[in-house]
């Protein structure tokens, strides 16, 4: 895979479905999203196209250019991770040391993503770290962050796909916001069934919470299947439009025992 494809898929599809990310959560008590953000979506996605798909490689660690494609990348990895169309819809939270993995794929890509979510500490003031990475059969790239109690991220470590390390500069920017807020109201009126779903990780029994996006090219629709067996409360989630563009994602491996990788350079 060309070095850097992460990034042009991740944001291709994350600038979808987070575009407008804020209003998601104000409509979904009704189980439906309204919102007319398509049109900026395909305009930022195009622009997103246009000025980062043409550099492809990774540039050289610890430049300006590197600090700025990896803080780049991380804004998105970090939004879709966290926060996949906008909210991570849950009942269940994360411990420390607690870690789970999903299998991401889109339907018209042929590249499958592992996505690794883990809260790996948190210390005597409040504060957490947690590691997110995407792999493939070729490229990894994992980051670790500090956020504080207020949800601002205040420090990030990173190794990029070509295995470089480094401290990318956060003061001044916006990579990573705290998710949307989803009640166990909002949640059980939009509950479709319950239903078993069985994955690499095992079987387990789950409530399917679907919601709808009304937009002006048609709708597009959420679905996650929720259990409270899993950290972070998630088993399965899948997005798709009018169009048919599918994003899969379900649960491989869950866990205890989370630990940093990453140290400060």
């Amino acid at each position: 895979m060309r070095k850097g494809k992460y990034l042009i898929l991740a944001i291709g599809f994350s600038l979808i479905f987070c575009v407008g990310c804020h209003r998601v959560a104000d409509a979904v008590i009704d189980g439906v999203v309204d919102g007319t953000s398509r049109a900026a979506s395909d305009k930022a996605e195009q622009e997103v196209y246009e000025s980062l798909a043409p550099k492809g490689e990774v540039p050289a660690p610890q430049t300006q250019q590197w600090n700025f494609y990896m803080a780049t990348h991380a804004r998105v990895l970090f939004n879709y991770t966290f926060a996949p169309g906008g909210v991570w819809v849950s009942r269940q939270d994360y411990q420390p040391g607690e870690y789970t993995k999903y299998q991401s794929e889109r339907e018209d890509e042929e590249t499958d993503m592992i996505i690794e979510k883990a809260f790996l500490e948190k210390l005597d003031n409040g504060n957490e770290w947690w590691r997110v990475s995407w792999k493939d059969d070729e490229e990894k790239v994992i980051y670790e962050a500090l956020i504080d109690t207020s949800g601002q991220m205040i420090k990030l470590l990173a190794q990029d796909s070509e295995g470089n390390k480094g401290e990318i500069r956060v003061q001044g920017q916006r990579i990573y916001r705290r998710p949307n807020k989803v009640s166990d109201q909002e949640i059980n009126q939009s509950r479709v069934e319950t239903e078993t779903v069985s994955t690499p990780a095992g079987t387990f029994e789950t409530d399917k919470i679907k919601y709808t996006a009304i937009t002006n090219e048609g709708q597009d629709s959420m679905t996650w299947w929720l259990s409270p067996e899993i950290p972070g409360g998630v088993v399965k989630y899948q997005f798709h439009d009018d169009n048919e563009r599918v994003w899969n994602a379900v649960l491989i491996e869950k866990g205890q025992g989370a630990e940093r990788k990453l140290t400060s350079f």
